[in-house]
């Protein structure tokens, strides 16, 4: 077991808005909850090994519109939906997990843990951030999500009773925009064999902590971060840097959809970056492939190593240059149903082609540009 204190909680929001995607929730978001909490809070984090054999480990996060969730002021809705939870389990979930890598969905579970006196477990689902439940470690288990619980800010809760992930998806969608596309959620109460088998991505509050510190200290972060990205096992490159457009959103059944361009006035080329809530292909405009398909990730950095999601992109960010840096999912995001259903997500953008990993693709980008020469 470790502690986390204030400082370390604000390196892990940096860098999980930088691993999340373009996704995971608002940096901003995220930042205006640690800050608020006392300079002398800490909060424990525990391996999975360490979890006790009589506690549960439950799944909390926010869930919702990234737009809506600029608005968060507190964590009420995540702490309703885990004393919902753990009500239906009399009491034993003694841990609490996040899904995903995100600002704010790394925080929320830590959030909750400060709240009730409890460890967070240094892992997650995904590795990332990810648009739906289906493309997390979580449901390739198919882990019951029996009940899933939903709740508001004025603690209103919604017990959902289901069989796994997808039918947790399809069913919270619609209770969501009741909730006015923003909730806390709390899910898939396991105990401690079933935690060991699910959460098959871990260290990821470590990674994030460390991103983090790298971004707020480092003369040369973009530089640093693949470094260290390279020593933990990833495979990361630098794809592109452009000068950020305004971007083009819409609202469509809960998500936040849209187009990222960055220009290079230098070269005469774009990139544009397409995504529900997060990042899941983006083109050369000088190209015929993509320069990156989801599940990997493809993370923002402004060159002074400022990371940020797409629910961040405002005057601050527009008109100036950042870096694409695009990661290779880990292989436990790359079953047969993760791959499922990251292809029916870059489906419903227009995109049936098959997945192809960041190296794949840029080898097939140098022999394009060979032979145009």
């Amino acid at each position: 077991m470790r502690t986390l204190n204030k400082q370390q909680l604000l390196d892990i929001c940096y860098g999980a808005a930088f691993l999340g995607s373009g996704g995971g929730g608002s940096l901003k978001t995220a930042l205006r909850l640690v800050e608020n909490l006392p300079d002398d809070v800490t909060v424990r984090v525990n391996t999975v090994e360490e979890v006790e054999d009589d506690k549960r480990t439950a799944i909390v996060a926010f869930m919702g519109m990234p737009e809506k969730m600029l608005k968060i002021q507190n964590s009420q809705s995540t702490i309703a939906a885990f004393d919902g939870l753990n009500k239906e389990y009399s009491g034993q979930i003694g841990y609490v997990i996040p899904i995903e890598i995100g600002a704010l969905n790394t925080i929320a579970p830590i959030m909750v843990a400060i709240e009730k006196g409890i460890p967070v477990i240094d892992g997650d689902g995904a590795g990332r951030a990810i648009p739906a439940i289906t493309m997390t470690t979580f449901a390739a288990l198919k882990l019951s999500a029996n009940p899933t619980v939903l709740a508001n800010s004025k603690g209103q809760a919604v017990s959902v009773f289901v069989g796994d992930a997808s039918e947790a998806e399809s069913c919270c969608r619609p209770i969501l925009e009741e909730f006015h596309q923003e909730a806390g959620l709390a899910m898939c109460a396991m105990d401690k064999l079933t935690l060991q088998q699910a959460v098959a991505i871990r260290g990821t509050l470590q990674l994030c902590e460390d991103v983090g510190h790298i971004l707020g200290t480092s003369i040369e972060p973009i530089d640093d971060v693949l470094k260290l990205l390279e020593n933990r096992g990833l495979t990361a490159r630098r794809l592109f840097t452009g000068i950020v457009q305004p971007p083009e959103q819409e609202t469509q059944v809960g998500f936040d959809c849209g187009k990222v361009i960055l220009r290079d006035d230098e070269s005469h080329r774009e990139v544009w970056v397409y995504y529900q809530n997060e990042n899941l292909i983006a083109w050369d405009t000088q190209i015929s492939t993509p320069i990156f398909i989801a599940p990997d990730s493809l993370c923002y950095l402004t060159l002074e190593g400022k990371p940020f999601s797409n629910a961040d992109i405002d005057d601050k960010i527009v008109h100036h240059k950042a870096t694409l840096i695009g990661i290779v999912a880990r292989p436990e995001l790359q079953t047969e149903s993760i791959l499922e259903s990251f292809k029916k997500a870059l489906q419903n953008i227009g995109y049936a082609g098959c997945y192809l990993q960041i190296p794949y693709l840029q080898d097939i980008r140098l022999m394009t540009k060979s032979v145009s020469k």
